[in-house]
């Protein structure tokens, strides 16, 4: 019975002496956590910028903006490079040969990857062949696929900077008025609205 009292005894004390030693080994002084604290707040980069209020800070800005979103329309692929690069997947088709449906293993597509353009390139990290990849037993995947693909990301990009063109205040997103603006030059271009008379544009508008 004694053994049992003493057990118990070093059993409650013991959770109190460990939890008093680890406090005091986690024991920081105020100042000094204050002070570890504020010198890693001076190194947070900021990740906002306010908008230039005066006339030559804005047009600055504008004009950098205007320079960014054309560098980025040359980085797009045209469609031109897209069709040179089905001709080049389907010169490199791998065996055994397949002519309704051809394909290509990794190690030809990347050959072909190499003649194509730098925008081509950019498009294809070796992640995407193993996304398209539908358990050919030869390891390869559908030309067709990777065409789609291809054509798939040059609208996206396409539509992408389209859009950015309509961002007035340039803060990577339209507002409603840009939006009006956007959808209003588009109705022309659309086969389904190309015999709607003006006067009934905002309607459409208002609908979208």
């Amino acid at each position: 019975f004694d053994l049992f009292t003493k057990f118990l005894r070093e059993g409650h004390e013991t959770p109190h002496q460990d939890a008093a030693t680890l406090n005091k080994k986690l024991h920081i002084p105020r100042d000094g956590a204050l002070g570890h604290a504020h010198h890693h707040f001076t190194k947070i980069p900021k990740f906002y910028e306010n908008i230039p209020t005066d006339p030559l800070g804005r047009k600055l800005r504008e004009e950098a903006r205007a320079l960014f979103l054309h560098r980025k329309s040359q980085e797009i692929i045209s469609s031109d490079e897209a069709n040179s690069l089905l001709t080049l997947l389907e010169e490199n088709a791998s065996a055994p040969l397949d002519p309704e449906s051809p394909k290509i293993n990794y190690d030809d597509f990347m050959r072909v990857v190499q003649k194509a353009t730098p925008a081509i390139a950019n498009l294809f990290p070796p992640t995407i062949f193993a996304d398209l990849y539908q358990n050919d037993p030869y390891g390869r995947v559908r030309i067709l696929d990777l065409y789609q693909y291809t054509m798939r990301k040059m609208w996206y990009h396409h539509s992408r900077m389209g859009l950015s063109l309509y961002d007035s205040i340039g803060q990577g997103y339209l507002r409603e008025s840009d939006l009006e603006d956007y959808i209003y030059e588009l109705i022309p271009t659309m086969h389904q609205l190309s015999q709607l008379q003006e006067t009934f544009y905002k309607f459409y508008v208002c609908t979208a």
